[in-house]
């Protein structure tokens, strides 16, 4: 930690701490500390500081106390701590430099391991919680905010205190909690949680009479100071110790229910509704699981009946009641089910840190922690049964009902229901609910009209009844008369052309502008859509469109997902489309189409950075892309990237069919940046794969260039390295033939970055230096001279590694290239540990990992790892350890293979260093994965620690292991090996 704040407040400085000598110092450090990584003005802090009588001077007073402060911290090791924001000041914190941070983090660890049931871990966390205060929070810091800042953080102590008391006395001490509950009892007698733990504790000790007088002084204190009896877990716990049977739990927060609120009206379905909680009330005996499938026509209710049933049997399934839409509706665009285990996951409360990246594992822990409640878990819209297969249940004790648009046949084991539609008196009493009673039973007749013109389909009543219900003046004759004209009529003689029949009547009603967008968004392959998009498409003004796109969502017509960003329900995407082509020509339709990919393109290629947008992406337009200035995106960059990511992906993946080859190309190749800084790696394949073949088919030979080198990005980082060499070879090839010499040194530096992990160090050295020399990329220099650099520290060129280090890291700063300025200080530490510089590559690689911390979409892996070697040089072992395990997290998460082989095998060094076991199983590891991705200098480096490990004890198997990594070394080219030489000579 850098900062402690819960007693005094203090600064980390070397090995001790130390404290501002001024109190206002104190107080404006303790403000920015309490608000980490959050921009405070100058005006907010002066309020802070001084309340609402602030003098004249506060401004500057304040901006000389920041000055100051960052002179102490500049002197304590911690020179960029504060930085300068529009209008104040910015503290940059990770969790683990506050204490009060650290706290927070142990509670919630604390709680989640509670709600497991695992009170021994929870006990665990809290108690390291509570023992990093020091007294009262702020102690020593005096100004307006430091009262209630002071109140907060001790009520968060007192909390944390009472937890800490609950899991111990779970864990079989309830006598040494005896005292430090009777101590919050007495300072805090309002308290019913403590009181109520206080008699817990004395009741599992014998200590009956003593529990029940402690409840009656809580009954005293209660009526006489605040007029109320205690609440009923109160009572019941006396009620349980006066019968003394049995154990009784204080209260805990009830699940939260994360079912939707269910379409107003739920009319029907009586009999479908007894069948499913007669089988729940069968199976609850038996303590089974069920699992509910229903199916049915778009629009029949299923999903209406599946969170109306799974309301009505919650009581029976208390730990949870979850919900995901797995959209299965519209092909191409089901959830994964990863993503899906994920959404159910977050909803049960389990981490997101703790939570394994793929299908498989996300399974395991699903169906773990399914297997430890009862929950009710309604699957809706599946797509197939492949796709719920893992959601499913294994064990017993949970209902799961999933509602699909076709009959899922591969589900063993399951009870299903094929929804029909309403029976007449249903249709009426469903018009009823939705127009109400009065009007009804005034028109009887029109009322079973519409119904019979609706098809008694639940969608498209509920669509004619909200137009009647909003519109007063009108009668239930008028909207029968309505629905009964023109050719609705005869969408009605089909069963499943009703709900088209319903959307018609909504669809006449709008404004041709409305209508003209509904039709566009039916005809454009997007997931969602914003007034930008479709103004774009269509050539009208954006604020004319953005109207229309607000009475097709008031007209239920389009639902608003997010601000201004717009998605038809699948079933109206279908309705829109034939709409379209029925309407629009086959040349207006095109336009659209192209308009959107037009727009994209352009929009795309003016979000990138000016350097990612000039090096590949703007030499592949016919001219510089340009909008007007109304459909430039308002904040363009990663942000924009991420809201249009499910669209983009669309649209490229559509751009073969529709014969937009250039365009879909073009986006490929313009969010590549975006899918790798994401760790997209699967969709860098996909989207490159669909720009290869486009660039072959328009004869293109520097787009298929540019394909080849971002699809072999994807699978280097996926550590699939004989095909990334196998693009970059041919990348390589084209780009000779066509000309393109600055494409072509990019290609051959990228795959001198191959040859350094399989083991051919000295060519990649080779390829660098060449592409240096012909300097054809100036703006790729730095990132050459960097990987040149380690190709150096490889092969033992310690010096010429430092030099050209520095001389990367000169280029990237003169370039203002933020994140080679990162790659090139990341080397640079890695060369001083390899000289066993081990505090400079310290300090170099901390600068590193803090301006990692301030940029977005940076994988940090590699220097978390390198810092903890620096550690483990230094002796720090429990550091070195925590840092290889937070690089290993971060490798998972980025799925960067190579970086996590290097991380298992410093994290087996570290160990070994420690003196604690694991280390060979972390070498084994490391050796797997650098064999499977074809890591050459990693596979040597696990297989002579696998040979350290095992001298002793199997002295021939270690042999076998250094002559393989001898082998490996000498391939290598490593000055390693004489290590190796010398191992295997003491050896023999």
């Amino acid at each position: 930690m850098r900062f402690r704040v819960l007693g005094t407040l203090d600064i980390r400085a070397g090995q001790g701490w130390v404290r501002l000598d001024r109190p206002r110092r104190r107080a404006v450090l303790a403000y920015l500390l309490l608000a980490p990584n959050r921009a405070v003005t100058v005006t907010e802090l002066v309020e802070a500081i001084w309340g609402a009588l602030p003098p004249s001077t506060a401004r500057s007073q304040i901006q000389n106390d920041v000055a100051a402060i960052r002179k102490v911290l500049l002197a304590a090791g911690h020179p960029e701590a504060i930085v300068t924001t529009t209008g104040g000041y910015l503290l940059v914190s990770t969790a683990e430099q506050l204490d009060y941070q650290v706290f927070r983090r142990r509670v919630s660890e604390a709680a989640d391991a509670a709600d497991r049931g695992s009170w021994t871990a929870a006990s665990r966390k809290l108690g390291e919680a509570v023992a990093l205060w020091r007294g009262s929070a702020l102690a020593d810091v005096v100004a307006a905010f430091a009262g209630p800042a002071r109140a907060a953080l001790e009520e968060q102590r007192l909390d944390a205190t009472e937890r800490l008391a609950e899991a111990r006395i779970h864990i079989g001490f309830p006598d040494e909690q005896i005292p430090v509950l009777r101590e919050i009892v007495a300072t805090h007698p309002e308290r019913e949680r403590p009181a109520a733990l206080l008699m817990l504790a004395l009741h599992r000790t014998d200590r009956r009479t003593e529990a029940l007088a402690v409840g009656r002084a809580v009954r005293a204190h209660l009526r006489e100071h605040q007029g109320l009896d205690p609440s009923q877990k109160f009572l019941d716990l006396e009620r349980h110790i006066l019968r003394d049977a049995g154990e009784v739990e204080p209260e805990r927060p009830a699940p939260r229910s994360w079912l939707p609120r269910p379409p107003h009206g739920f009319i029907g379905r009586d009999d479908v509704v007894e069948r499913l909680t007669a089988s729940v009330d069968k199976l609850a005996e038996a303590d089974e699981s069920l699992v509910w499938m229903i199916d049915g026509m778009p629009g029949i209710g299923k999903t209406t009946l599946a969170v109306h049933t799974a309301r009505l049997v919650k009581d029976r399934y208390p730990d949870g009641q979850l919900f995901v839409d797995l959209r299965g509706h519209a092909e191409g665009s089901a959830r994964k089910t990863s993503v899906a285990l994920g959404i159910l996951l977050d909803q049960l409360g389990y981490p997101a840190a703790a939570r394994p990246p793929g299908a498989d594992g996300r399974a395991a822990v699903w169906r773990g922690e399914l297997a430890r409640r009862r929950c009710v878990v309604v699957l809706d819209n599946a797509a197939s049964s492949e796709q719920i297969a893992q959601l499913l249940p294994d064990a017993p004790g949970s209902l799961v009902i999933v509602t699909s648009r076709g009959r899922l046949t591969d589900t063993t084991g399951t009870w299903s229901e094929s929804l029909p539609v309403l029976s007449g008196g249903e249709g009426v009493a469903l018009l009823a609910a939705i127009v109400g009673r009065e009007r009804v039973d005034a028109e009887p007749e029109a009322a079973a009209r519409i119904v019979e013109l609706c098809g008694r389909h639940p969608l498209a009543l509920r669509l004619a009844g909200a137009r009647v219900r909003r519109r007063t003046a009108w009668t239930l004759a008028d909207l029968a008369k309505r629905l009964g004209e023109g050719a609705v009529l005869a969408y009605l003689s089909a069963e499943d052309r009703t709900v088209t029949a319903a959307f018609s009547t909504s669809y006449e009603r709008l404004t041709v502008g409305a209508q003209t967008a509904f039709r566009a968004i039916g005809a454009l392959p997007l997931d969602d859509v914003s007034a930008q998009s479709i103004a774009a498409a269509t050539g009208g003004a954006v604020e004319r469109t953005q109207q229309d796109l607000d009475a097709l969502a008031d007209a239920n017509l389009l639902v608003e997902h997010d601000v201004e960003r717009y998605r038809l329900h699948d079933l109206m995407k279908s309705f829109a489309a034939s709409l379209a082509s029925a309407i629009d020509a086959a040349e207006v339709r095109a336009g659209w189409t192209t308009n959107c990919y037009d727009y994209y393109a352009a929009a795309a290629a003016l979000s990138l950075a000016p350097g990612e947008a000039s090096g590949v992406v703007l030499r592949h337009f016919e001219q510089a892309p340009t909008l007007r200035p109304e459909l430039t995106p308002g904040s363009p960059g990663p942000g924009w990237f991420a809201a249009e990511h499910a669209n983009l992906l669309s649209l490229i993946r559509s751009a073969s069919a529709s014969g937009h080859h250039q365009r879909g190309a073009q986006l490929a190749t313009a969010i590549w940046r975006h899918l790798f800084n994401n760790s997209a790696l699967e969709e860098i394949v996909e989207t490159q794969t669909v720009a290869l073949e486009a660039a072959r088919t328009l004869g293109n030979d520097g787009l298929a260039a540019a394909a080849h080198n971002y699809l072999a990005s994807g699978h280097f980082t996926m550590g699939e390295v004989a095909l990334a060499e196998r693009h970059l070879l041919e990348a390589i090839d084209i780009r000779r033939a066509i000309g393109d010499q600055s494409g072509f040194y990019v290609s051959r530096s990228n795959l001198a970055t191959v040859f350094l992990v399989q083991g051919r160090v000295s060519a990649a050295a080779r390829m660098l230096e060449d592409a240096i020399a012909q300097d054809p990329a100036p703006d790729m220099t730095s990132s050459w001279l960097t990987i040149l650099g380690m190709c150096y520290a490889q092969l033992g060129h310690t010096e010429a590694a430092l030099r050209t280090g520095r001389t990367a890291l000169f280029v990237a700063r003169q370039a203002t290239d933020v994140r080679r300025v990162l790659t090139a200080l990341a080397a640079l530490g890695a060369t001083r540990l390899r000289l066993g510089q081990f505090e400079p590559a310290r300090r170099i690689l901390r600068s590193c990992l803090a301006l990692h911390q301030r940029q977005r979409n940076f994988d940090a892996a590699d220097v978390l790892n390198d810092l903890g070697s620096a550690y483990r040089g230094l002796g720090w072992y429990d550091q070195a350890e925590r840092h290889h395990r937070l690089a290993l997290d971060a490798s998972s998460s980025t799925r960067t293979n190579h970086v996590r082989a290097t991380a298992l095998s410093d994290l087996a060094e570290t160990l070994i260093a420690a003196g604690k076991p694991g280390a060979l199983e972390a070498y084994e590891q490391a050796a797997q994965l650098a064999a499977a991705i074809g890591y050459v200098r990693e596979r040597a480096r696990a297989a002579l620690g696998m040979a350290i490990c095992l001298t002793d004890d199997h002295p021939d198997r270690a042999w076998q292991l250094l002559k393989l990594a001898l082998a490996l070394f000498d391939q290598s080219e490593s000055p390693d090996r004489h290590e190796v030489a010398w191992r295997l000579e003491a050896l023999s």
